[in-house]
C-alpha cells in the first residue's frame, strides 16, 4: 500500500511538472503557428489521447495465456506483451492518466492558442464565447473519441497490445535495454 501511495505521488508530480512545460510550450507554438497548422496540432493531440486510451483499455483487457505460445515461437513484440500485462496497473495508468491527461491539457492550451490567434487578428471578438466554444468542441472530440474506440479496444485487445508489444520491442533494440522491467507473474497469468 506504501508503495501504491509514492507511485502515485510520483506519477502526479510528474504529471504537473510535465503539464505545465509542455502547455506553456504548446500556447505559445499555437500563437505563432498559421491557423490551419494550429488546429491540425490540435486534432493530432486528441487523436493521440485517443490512442494512449485505446492501449489502456485493451491492456485491462487482454490475456496474458495466448502471448505465451508467441513467445515461445519467438514472435516479435510477444514477450514485451507479457510484460505489459503483468503490469496492467501500471500501463493503464501512464497511459489513460498520466499521457491521457496531459494530452488533454496540452490540446486546452493549443485551443487557448487558437482563441488568441484569432482574436488578435480580429477575426472574433467575442473572446468568451470563443474560447468557450473551442474548449467544449475539443473535449466532445476527445471524450467522443475514446467513447467511440472504447469498444473496439475491448473486441480487439490481443492485437492491440501485441502491436504495443512490438512497439516497445523495437524500441528497446534501438535503446539497447529493456524500458520496462520484468515482473513476477501475476494475476493476468490465471485468466482463460
Amino acid at each position: 500500500m506504501k508503495a501504491a501511495w509514492w507511485r502515485s505521488l510520483v506519477i502526479g508530480g510528474l504529471s504537473f511538472g510535465i503539464s505545465i512545460g509542455l502547455g506553456l510550450v504548446s500556447q505559445k507554438v499555437a500563437s505563432q503557428l498559421t491557423l490551419w497548422l494550429a488546429i491540425t496540432f490540435l486534432l493530432l493531440l486528441v487523436a493521440a489521447g485517443i490512442l494512449f486510451d485505446v492501449l489502456g483499455v485493451a491492456t485491462a483487457a487482454a490475456h496474458e495465456r495466448p502471448f505465451h505460445a508467441l513467445a515461445s515461437d519467438r514472435v516479435a513484440g510477444a514477450a514485451q506483451a507479457i510484460r505489459l500485462l503483468r503490469q496492467a496497473d501500471l500501463v493503464t495508468t501512464v497511459t489513460n492518466d498520466m499521457i491521457g491527461d496531459i494530452l488533454g491539457t496540452l490540446a486546452g492550451a493549443m485551443g487557448a492558442g487558437l482563441v488568441f490567434q484569432l482574436v488578435r487578428r480580429g477575426v472574433v471578438t467575442n473572446e468568451e464565447l470563443l474560447a468557450t466554444v473551442v474548449v467544449a468542441m475539443t473535449a466532445g472530440l476527445s471524450v467522443g473519441g475514446k467513447s467511440f474506440f472504447k469498444g473496439f479496444a475491448l473486441g480487439h485487445a490481443q492485437e492491440i497490445v501485441l502491436v504495443a508489444g512490438r512497439v516497445l520491442a523495437f524500441s528497446e533494440r534501438l535503446m539497447g535495454r529493456p524500458l520496462l522491467p520484468a515482473p513476477a507473474a501475476r494475476r493476468k497469468e490465471s485468466r482463460r
